[in-house]
């Protein structure tokens, strides 16, 4: 129970799912509708007098349903991406808005190196080539990890996690940053050049937001100054890979294999699922059920303490 009580029990519009801690303590205080993943024309029904919005990645909130949304006082992102977001308008509008970084580093990292695992080992291969009984143990050939160069592109709270975990496998790290020279390094990791990190790894994993600077970070070129026995793993967001590119030089053989969470059109059909050589996972990097419990529980604390500090008229 939060330690105040609200004047007027304001209304919270939930789109995404959040743990179901986080909504009956929202419902102490708060009038709160959940409609999971409303199509266009239902979000702009219902956010129209909505003072509160809880959204994870996967909603697109746009110019159009912010203009729509005319009592919006608050945005709660329930992860850390905000590229669903139009963070424009919601500056012109005058509407406050948070996410929560971090919580979900570790279970990231966990996750980025079973991907790793899984790709390495051929383990997703050799689950569905023995669903139909096809035990062809010498096309399941997989590499070791230990001693591998592992490349790490981004250097955030998930960046990092990634890397120590890849060192007690006993691969060799590498991190490219864009503020290498501002950026305090664990021992034994390397900071280096773009270039040099995509010549010279035998595993990339890619651990940034997506931005202009970002999307389509990986494209032809890319996959080319790429070693040929590379894995690439994108636990990141989908637009950061060109996935024409990706799919060409997976078919070709220009990079050994990928493991990726992410798309550019999510929760439809890509040709991506037709090769052998990827794990696809449909972006579930974060989903565990501690990490959305505190993910949930943190976004309670934090419209409570929005409330308390920037709108004592409510309370």
């Amino acid at each position: 129970m939060p330690p105040f009580n609200m004047k007027k029990r304001l209304k919270i519009l939930v789109v995404e799912p959040i743990c179901c801690e986080a909504i009956v303590s929202l419902k102490t205080q708060f009038d709160v509708c959940v409609d999971i993943k409303p199509d266009k024309k239902r979000l702009l029904e219902l956010i129209a007098n909505q003072e509160i919005l809880i959204l994870k990645s996967e909603v697109k909130l746009d110019k159009e349903l912010i203009s729509a949304a005319k009592n919006l006082k608050l945005v709660a992102i329930a992860g850390i991406g905000i590229d669903n977001i139009s963070l424009d308008d919601l500056k012109k509008r005058g509407i406050a808005w948070f996410n929560v970084p971090y919580l979900s580093a570790k279970d990231v990292a966990e996750f980025t190196l079973g991907l790793t695992l899984s790709l390495a080992r051929k383990i997703s291969l050799a689950d569905s080539l023995l669903r139909k009984n096809e035990w062809i143990r010498h096309e399941l050939m997989g590499i070791s990890l230990r001693g591998k160069q592992f490349g790490v592109i981004g250097y955030g709270e998930i960046g990092k996690e990634t890397s120590a975990l890849a060192k007690n496998f006993g691969m060799k790290v590498q991190v490219y940053t864009r503020y290498s020279e501002t950026k305090q390094f664990e021992k034994s990791i390397t900071p280096v050049s773009f270039y040099k990190l995509l010549r010279t790894s035998d595993i990339i994993s890619i651990h940034l937001p997506l931005n202009d600077e970002t999307n389509n970070l990986f494209s032809q070129k890319e996959f080319e100054w790429m070693k040929s026995t590379a894995l690439l793993i994108n636990t990141s967001r989908g637009k950061i890979v060109n996935e024409d590119a990706l799919y060409y030089a997976l078919k070709s053989k220009k990079i050994s294999g990928a493991a990726v969470d992410v798309f550019q059109n999510e929760g439809q059909y890509n040709r991506l699922f037709e090769l052998d050589n990827i794990v696809v996972t449909p972006h579930i990097a974060a989903l565990t059920h501690e990490v959305q419990e505190k993910i949930g529980l943190q976004v309670v604390k934090k419209i409570f303490e929005f409330f308390r500090t920037h709108d004592k008229d409510c309370l």
